[in-house]
């Protein structure tokens, strides 16, 4: 993220949470509204939109109910991340002779607020952000 930020691309606040204390602290220094993500899972599965300090222990317990399913390292923890509104994307890619080449490029769909869940992916070759 810093190598982002350092060139002009702007990263929303993140901070990584054990505890529910932790994630309204974070919560506070990044600012409303945030998402919290669970650090295991995938499909966006346990991401939780609060607005406010008052939904934050429950959108961090549903978090962390998703992480506890990892056995490893990421079990039990949560992402604490600003809301970054808009359009979502994701860009699928490989690394070959240490340069990152794009390959596909999905536009998001997800489940109605406050959860994120992927219920959909759009991909097209054509898709002008892909030149971008």
């Amino acid at each position: 993220m810093a190598e982002l930020t350092a060139a002009g691309l702007y990263q929303p606040g993140i901070e990584l949470t054990t505890t529910v204390e932790q994630a309204r602290a974070a919560a506070d220094r990044i600012g409303y509204p945030v998402v919290i993500k669970p650090r295991a899972m995938g499909a966006s599965i346990g991401v939780v939109f609060a607005a406010e300090v008052a939904e934050v222990e429950a959108a961090f317990r549903i978090a962390l109910a998703a992480s506890e399913v990892d056995p490893g390292p990421y079990r039990a923890s949560a992402m604490v991340e600003r809301y970054a509104p808009g359009p979502e994307i994701s860009v699928d890619g490989a690394v070959h002779k240490g340069e990152y080449l794009p390959m596909f490029l999905a536009r998001k769909h997800s489940s109605d607020q406050p959860y994120f869940e992927e219920v959909g992916h759009l991909v097209d070759a054509g898709d002008p952000l892909m030149a971008d």
